[in-house]
């Protein structure tokens, strides 16, 4: 991205939408302010947050190791294992994602009014949700490099972009539809107030961190493997 100031334009675009959307929903109505339906506004907030880590990602993480290009060969003949490389690539663009979500997300919250306990689950399941969908699809783009192609736009859009966008949007639906039971008997509760939702929350907190931990090694196992028989 910083070596590239033709992308600088895109990344403002992208802002430009996040400042859009934060102004929006300022003006959500007044019915939102009823407890029950302030559980539903922040888990929707949630959701929204999870698919655009998901789109940012496929469109700046996934094209970083194709982008090295000509320069594999210097790589293969310098002392960087495969290994050091995806791992620096890893942390710089996790810390990365992990800025602009989390902002995103204490943003909306506070504007929203967000019950505590809700904006605790959402900065915990959206730093984990960054995690591996950095680890998702950087781990895609070292399975499918392309090293030929120098715009990271056409290399986001190619097959290999398609099988991350795809994989990072299922993961993010498949986190919601996880996080959604505990989410309900919490909004129920707010409205009976009798309805326990501890041991749904922590069922689903353990699915959500097992899908998620499986979603963070796999990847970035089969494209360390990838990268390493480029090396060969």
């Amino acid at each position: 991205f910083l070596r590239d100031p033709g992308q600088w334009a895109q990344g403002l675009i992208f802002l430009s939408l996040l400042v859009i959307y934060l102004g929006g929903i300022r003006t959500y109505p007044l019915l939102f302010t009823i407890p029950v339906w302030k559980v539903a506004i922040a888990f929707l907030n949630f959701a929204f947050a999870g698919y655009i880590l998901a789109t940012l990602s496929v469109r700046f993480v996934f094209p970083v190791i194709s982008l090295e290009g000509p320069m594999m060969w210097l790589m293969r003949s310098a002392p960087v294992s495969a290994k050091r490389l995806l791992m620096e690539k890893s942390v710089l663009n996790l810390a990365v994602a992990l800025v602009l979500t989390e902002t995103l997300s204490l943003l909306s919250n506070n504007i929203l009014k967000t019950l505590p306990q809700m904006r605790l689950l959402s900065h915990f399941s959206l730093g984990l949700m960054c995690l591996a969908i950095t680890s998702l699809v950087l781990g895609l783009g070292a399975m499918f490099p392309d090293f030929k192609e120098r715009n990271p736009s056409r290399i986001a859009s190619g097959l290999g972009g398609l099988l991350a966008a795809l994989a990072g949007l299922g993961y993010v639906g498949l986190s919601v539809v996880v996080l959604a039971w505990p989410a309900y008997l919490y909004a129920a509760g707010q409205w009976r107030h009798q309805i326990s939702y501890g041991g749904a929350l922590t069922a689903a907190l353990g699915i959500f961190v097992l899908i998620s931990a499986v979603t963070i090694w796999l990847p970035l196992r089969l494209g360390l493997k990838s990268l390493e028989r480029h090396e060969t």
